[in-house]
């Protein structure tokens, strides 16, 4: 079976259009998911691309639209030689918390900060599983340790990241832990409700050089 994701603007959004192009699609033995397109910030060359066919290497959700842009263009994903360019690297002892509900984005972060010497992450597939852990250990006299950094995306299930970082930086205990919004929904409206919610820096993916660059200035701030 042959699979397809079909790109739609919101605003070109169009059931009909999407109805026959599924129908066509199933009768020639394809499987096509229409992805439509929000408030996500695509990157340059997809932009004028919407309303194009991309054939993808397995069965594709519309829930995830980082993995489908990776396997339309895997240079567009997260990339180990960013790391490299920082050079040689030490080990850290820091806990990262990581909030990211696609499982190849998080195997992706977790990889890349593995190499720059990140290897202490606790991966949560959204924002209420790491906050259900942040509140577990709030009272820990070593919370500093069992959390030195948050990492999370925007959009996730049953809790998401605007939601997270408002718990964490209302918390008297947690609202100095530095927190890192990184995910591709980052524009300006976006990036003003999270400086709103308190985040200490807002990235876009997948700028993993940067993030770890952005990491070593936050957690060396904070004596770690």
């Amino acid at each position: 079976q042959v699979f397809f994701v079909l790109l739609i603007s919101k605003d070109s959004f169009n059931s009909q259009f999407v109805e026959k192009e599924l129908e066509y699609a199933t009768g020639q033995g394809a499987w096509i998911v229409p992805v439509v397109i929000g408030n996500i910030v695509l990157p340059k060359w997809l932009e004028n691309r919407l309303g194009q066919y991309f054939r993808v290497p397995g069965q594709p959700s519309n829930t995830d639209f980082e993995k489908i842009v990776a396997d339309i263009a895997p240079e567009t994903g997260i990339q180990l030689e960013e790391i490299e360019k920082l050079g040689k690297r030490n080990r850290k002892e820091s806990r990262i918390i990581l909030a990211e509900d696609s499982i190849l984005l998080a195997r992706m972060i977790k990889e890349a900060l593995a190499k720059a010497g990140y290897d202490n992450i606790l991966a949560f597939n959204n924002g209420k599983e790491a906050w259900d852990y942040l509140q577990s250990v709030r009272e820990d006299q070593d919370f500093e340790k069992k959390v030195s950094l948050i990492i999370t995306d925007i959009e996730m299930p049953e809790m998401d990241g605007h939601r997270l970082t408002k718990l964490v930086k209302e918390d008297q205990i947690m609202k100095d832990t530095p927190l890192i919004i990184f995910s591709s929904l980052i524009n300006p409206e976006m990036r003003i409700k999270g400086k709103s919610l308190g985040a200490d820096e807002q990235l876009s993916k997948p700028e993993i050089g940067h993030l770890v660059e952005v990491m070593d200035t936050l957690l060396e701030r904070r004596g770690q």
